[in-house]
């Protein structure tokens, strides 16, 4: 039997890109320089596994672990935790293609394979979105950077926050002590932030309405609220636990 490595090589590629596409909507988005490069890979691993004395790529051990290496490529740097979920959201993506492409193997050609596979991952991306927006629609993925450490986390969409700090009337996130234990220390408390905390990075929010008052805030590196950039953006600080964690300004939609 004759291997072309050059297709092999593409319908990795394209497989792999669809997934990490499918990925992207339903978990948390991945740039597209990022997908090209993790599905560059993932057509790597593909030529490598139809090699006589590489056969072993293809036992599931190994799929796993490429999934995982793929997820972390797509979205370094971040923690175990989150890799192996993006991993997750990978292996699924892949299982929901696999019919497609063995329905389309079997019965078409290889250029008509490839069109229904890319059509049934059209599909499956805008029901997928659909869905998602419906469910899901007030959680937005969000990066928070504090003198260089990251933290990924959902945070729920609020429009009702309109804190703002500041004279130029810059949005205010709202997180309780769980987001600030994971930032900063586990150790830390909301009322014992100057511990942790140097003087120059922490500030104070007013808040009014019937319960008005003062909240100490932390001010962040930057923010990523769904893949847009908050700089110098400002973390405020409640005692009381929250329904949510981390609740987002109205702005950040």
């Amino acid at each position: 039997m004759v291997i072309y490595l050059d297709l092999v090589f593409l319908i990795n590629f394209l497989g792999d890109y669809l997934c990490l596409w499918l990925s992207s909507t339903v978990y948390r988005r991945i740039s597209a320089g990022r997908r090209i490069l993790s599905a560059f890979l993932g057509g790597i691993y593909g030529v490598a596994a139809v090699m006589p004395h590489m056969s072993f790529l293809t036992s599931i051990a190994c799929k796993l672990l490429g999934a995982a290496i793929l997820a972390a490529v797509a979205y370094f740097p971040t923690r175990g935790k989150e890799i192996l979920r993006a991993a997750g959201a990978f292996v699924m993506s892949a299982m929901l293609l696999c019919g497609g492409c063995e329905f389309a193997q079997s019965n078409l050609g290889l250029c008509r394979m490839l069109l229904t596979v890319f059509g049934t991952a059209c599909l499956l991306v805008c029901g997928l979105s659909l869905i998602k927006s419906r469910i899901y629609s007030r959680y937005l993925p969000c990066e928070l950077c504090f003198c260089g450490k990251k933290l990924c986390i959902n945070g729920f969409y609020d429009s009702g926050n309109r804190l703002t700090w500041g004279e130029d009337g810059i949005g205010v996130i709202i997180a309780d002590e769980r987001i600030l234990k994971k930032l900063i220390s586990p150790e830390i408390t909301a009322s014992a932030m100057t511990e942790w905390v140097e003087n120059q990075r922490l500030t104070t929010v007013s808040f009014g309405g019937a319960a008005g008052g003062v909240m100490r805030g932390i001010i962040l590196d930057y923010a990523k609220i769904h893949g847009r950039r908050y700089d110098g953006i400002i973390l405020a600080i409640s005692e009381n636990k929250l329904a949510d964690s981390l609740v987002l300004h109205s702005t950040m939609i």
